[in-house]
């Protein structure tokens, strides 16, 4: 089955092999289409922008045929003016943002990837309120909602927060004797940032945040190092935390990008019942979190808006109660200064974005029978930097369009130089008769990329050639089939023996049944030949082919003739089937012992030897020597025959006692030879067992009837014994072991001469 399967795979890509070889064998013998190159130059003229008729006589007493060399498209060099190109462009994901774009020059055609890099800033030192022009506002943080009391010295109260001229400010005083439960307030200052860009078509390549921040405090704050008062105690001691957080508008999504905390604000032993002296913390830099921690922030609060979000800076006071009855703690005042976001981001360009440059080309039109030759696309092509260092992209790609129908072969981008290449394509199949050609060429991404910069792909002097001639209706033909000179054209079918020469023969004619002895193409393909192979022209309309069936499977093989000549029409003969059996062979002649037996049956006595002597023959009676099979098989053995090369024929000798044994037994002859049909011939053989007789002699007289004696002491008896067969001649039996005993004696009769034993006794 494996070898049938590859057959027909093979069987199928001769077929196709096939097809290609006619038609180049068309152009060989035709020899007179101009196949002129086509002019790859930069010169930007039109090549061959009008049909050329070449008149080319094939035979003035039948006909003429018109070849033509036709340029389809206008404007192949770009020209000032890009009429009648035309371009499409389609971005995937997105209605507003321009991943490719299509551009002309002078003498080239582009592809512009559209790659951009920008960074977007936003820089408040010191930050500014809305109320005077800025962006800034106070806002509640809703996690602490208390706010700072702005009361730092008993009496007064302030305002406890804002935005001035130096940032967002908060102060605050603890005080238990006022309000016991005023020890953990915080305010937040926001802003909206709006990015410049969709940040959907953009990626976030890098970002930092920064803040500064100073503190006046009291240093009755109890942080860690300091001595309390008799009563006292702490769990966390007094801090403040500075902070940045950024969310989406919704407040879905919020995070922390920087901050700081206090550990040892307002440090110094302090009476339990005095503010204290001021403490000044210079300026302070909050702590970000990591650049790539930033952008996953960043990017992810971008994912609900694309373009809005929310900064908030915070200022977060925890006054701990340190002392029963009475504790006080002063924040004098709390500023942020300053505040910073830098965002650097590139274009993304989307995957099946896609910009092409279109033509309506020329047709080839629909008279005389026209039929398209060959037809070719070329085209150079550019970059401007190189594609895979810069993009990345290892799948984008130019591809065709003809007539609609994306052609097979692609021009990678990674493969581009940035230097003009050129490439040139078979697109025979995709042009048609009467219609005009309409070509496409497209660049096309497949894999999303990053993008900082504009990469720009060029083309230039696109040709689409095509070569066609025209011709006359085919005269009408046929095609008759002999196998071994035996017309079949009926069937198409012919059983052979294996190893015989197939004869195949075709007679081509035309439609007044004359011969048409100068085909063009004349060629056979199928089971048992390598590729397609050509017929002889034999003259006179017949084409002949010989096959060694050897080369051939056992039963049936297909085989496809094909006969064309120009201005006719073509003839193929498909599969027609070709059945290949084994020759007849024959055992033809059997001697047993020499003789040939009626019914190849022979009676033998046991203890005789048998000689079988065989014949294996064809049909025309000549011996198949050495054959691979030829054995002689009984329910005893199994051996092998010789092959007697003086004799010319298959030998075997057995002792039918040891080989056989006494009875009716059958011996199979069996043959097989590669190509001929295996054989078997049963033969009966009959063993004897064979009866006896003897014969006693007494000093000379015969005692066999009556073997008594009486005789006196002491004398000497010589006894002769004979033994033979009781049957037939009766012939003696040599060699035998013959022994006489009784009272008294037992001894061994020897044989006197060939046929008697004797032996010599006395009496007493």
């Amino acid at each position: 089955m494996r070898i049938t399967k590859q057959k027909n795979i093979i069987r199928k890509r001769l077929l196709v092999l096939s097809v290609i070889l006619f038609c180049n064998l068309l152009i060989f013998s035709l020899n007179l289409i101009d196949f002129s190159p086509i002019n790859n130059n930069d010169s930007n003229v039109d090549q061959n922008p009008d049909e050329v008729p070449i008149i080319i006589p094939k035979d003035s007493a039948t006909y003429e045929d018109w070849y033509r060399n036709q340029q389809m498209l206008t404007n192949t060099g770009f020209d000032t003016v890009i009429t009648p190109w035309t371009n499409d462009t389609t971005y995937a994901g997105s209605e507003t943002t321009e991943y490719l774009s299509p551009s002309y020059t002078a003498n080239e055609a582009d592809f512009e990837v559209l790659g951009e890099k920008h960074t977007y800033e936003v820089i408040a030192a010191p930050p500014v309120s809305q109320t005077n022009g800025g962006e800034w506002k106070t806002a509640r943080n809703p996690d602490f909602p208390l706010k700072p009391n702005g009361r730092y010295d008993q009496s007064v109260i302030n305002s406890g927060y804002g935005i001035d001229s130096e940032g967002c400010w908060a102060t605050h005083e603890y005080d238990e004797s006022i309000n016991q439960t005023d020890n953990f307030p915080s305010i937040h200052f926001e802003r909206n940032v709006n990015m410049p860009h969709n940040m959907t078509d953009y990626v976030i390549t890098s970002a930092n945040v920064s803040a500064w921040f100073n503190a006046t405090v009291s240093t009755n704050l109890e942080v860690d190092g300091d001595t309390l008062s008799t009563g006292g105690y702490h769990g966390v001691w007094d801090w403040v935390r500075f902070y940045i957080l950024i969310s989406d508008l919704d407040d879905i999504n919020e995070f922390q990008v920087a901050n700081y905390k206090t550990d040892d604000l307002g440090s110094g032993n302090c009476p339990r019942f005095s503010i204290g002296t001021p403490y000044y913390m210079e300026d302070t830099a909050m702590i970000p979190v990591n650049e790539s921690t930033l952008i996953y922030y960043l990017t992810t609060v971008l994912s609900r808006d694309y373009r809005n979000f929310t900064v908030s800076l915070g200022i977060h006071i925890y006054a701990e109660d340190n002392y029963d009855n009475y504790d006080w703690d002063t924040f004098r005042r709390l500023l942020i200064k300053n505040f910073s976001l830098e965002i650097g981001y590139e274009k993304k360009i989307k995957q099946l974005s896609s910009v092409s440059w279109n033509q309506e080309g020329d047709q080839v039109e629909n008279i005389d029978n026209p039929v398209i030759h060959n037809a070719t696309l070329q085209i150079d092509y550019k970059t401007n930097l190189n594609w895979t260092e810069t993009t990345g992209s290892l799948n984008s790609e130019i591809r065709f369009f003809i007539n609609d129908e994306l052609h097979s072969e692609t021009i990678k981008l990674r493969d581009v130089n940035e230097t003009y290449q050129t490439a040139t394509y078979l697109i025979t199949s995709k042009m048609k008769i009467g219609k005009n050609t309409n070509i496409s060429i497209e660049l096309i991404i497949w894999d999303e990329f990053l993008l900082d910069q504009v990469i720009i792909i060029s083309i230039d002097n696109v040709y689409l050639n095509v070569t066609y001639y025209r011709q006359p209706t085919a005269e009408v033909t046929t095609l008759d089939l002999f196998l071994q000179e035996t017309n079949v054209t009926d069937v198409r079918y012919i059983e052979v023996n294996m190893g015989d020469l197939l004869n195949i023969t075709v007679l081509y004619r035309n439609s007044t049944r004359d011969p048409i002895d100068d085909a063009d193409n004349y060629e056979i393909y199928g089971d048992g030949i390598i590729g397609t192979d050509s017929l002889e022209n034999q003259g006179g309309g017949y084409y002949n082919y010989t096959l060694n069936t050897n080369n051939l499977d056992f039963g049936n093989n297909y085989l496809t003739v094909t006969v064309g000549k120009f201005a006719h029409e073509t003839r193929i003969i498909t599969n027609f089937r070709v059945k290949v059996l084994n020759k007849i062979a024959y055992i033809s002649k059997v001697l047993l012992n020499g003789v040939e037996q009626p019914d190849d049956t022979l009676e033998i006595n046991a203890g005789e030897n048998l000689n079988i002597t065989a014949e294996y023959t064809n049909t025309t009676s000549d011996i198949i020597p050495d054959a691979d099979l030829s054995n002689a098989t009984s329910t005893n053995f199994n051996r092998e025959m010789e092959w007697n090369v003086a004799h010319q024929h298959y030998n075997i000798t057995l002792n039918v006692t040891e080989d056989l044994g006494v009875g009716v037994s059958f011996i199979t002859l069996s043959f097989e030879e590669e190509n001929y049909t295996p054989r078997t011939r049963k033969l009966t053989i009959i063993v004897w067992d064979i009866g006896t007789e003897f014969l006693l002699y007494v000093n000379n007289t015969d005692k066999t009837a009556s073997p008594a004696l009486t005789t006196v002491v002491d004398q000497d008896l010589i006894i002769n014994f004979t033994y033979r067969e009781s049957a037939g001649i009766k012939r003696l039996i040599s060699d035998a072991d013959v022994s006489i005993n009784g009272s008294g004696i037992s001894e061994p009769m020897y044989q006197l001469g060939s046929l008697n034993y004797s032996v010599k006794i006395n009496t007493k």
